[in-house]
């Protein structure tokens, strides 16, 4: 998702599916939809510290890039 030019947790999270119904993020409900949110910049950050993306805040946001 990143690689095709989602740059943040919540970008990323809009592009990829959840449950194992392959339900949209504007699908699920307000408290899942945080979850998820959540989730995906977990793995965001692993992959930062893998090497495997790049990491930038600006005003408390972080923006990824391959």
């Amino acid at each position: 998702a990143v690689e095709a030019g989602a740059s943040t947790a919540y970008e990323t999270a809009r592009r990829i599916s959840w449950t194992r119904r392959e339900r949209r993020l504007e699908e699920l409900d307000q408290f899942n939809q945080c979850m998820a949110v959540a989730e995906t910049s977990a793995h965001l950050d692993l992959l930062t510290e893998q090497g495997r993306l790049q990491r930038t805040e600006l005003d408390g946001v972080c923006y990824y890039r391959v």
